[in-house]
């Protein structure tokens, strides 16, 4: 967002898409993002890779990974939606779920790695804000020596 004189206006926006494989989007490294200014298309990043399937593992069941989402793998409280939310979070309601699959094509990591999002409210005195959770899908025997 820029400030100027006649007000506020978009700099520029980015559209993105992403792959579906088995009816669960692909996020991560694999990517396909359009980007946009005042002048039109200014960008394009396109990242593909080959999925090839070499097997299969056991995955976390939904409960499982609802055990896990005071320890999740990433956690991130979306901000936008209470600026006086602060602290630690005194309740959290799951309130939607969806599986991922991850592209970790980086350092060494060539997997598609299922991931569960857990997606809600988090709650405390100073208000409410949304969060997601995400754990990873794969037991801890197939990622950790």
């Amino acid at each position: 967002m820029v400030s100027s004189s006649d007000g506020d206006y978009i700099e520029s926006k980015r559209v993105s898409f992403r792959r579906l494989i088995d009816g669960v989007r692909v996020i991560g490294n694999d990517i396909c993002d359009l980007y946009f200014d005042s002048n039109g298309l200014y960008d394009i990043e396109i990242k593909f890779y080959d999925y090839e399937k070499t097997g299969e593992l056991d995955m976390l069941t939904l409960d499982e990974a609802v055990a896990k989402i005071k320890e999740p793998d990433a956690f991130v409280l979306e901000s936008a939606t209470n600026r006086n939310f602060s602290g630690a979070a005194d309740k959290l309601t799951v309130e939607r779920t969806k599986l991922l699959f991850v592209n970790r094509y980086s350092d060494g990591c060539e997997i598609l790695q299922p991931v569960y999002n857990l997606m809600g409210t988090a709650e405390n005195t100073g208000g409410s804000v949304e969060f997601s959770a995400r754990i990873i899908a794969i037991p801890e025997k197939y990622t950790h020596e």
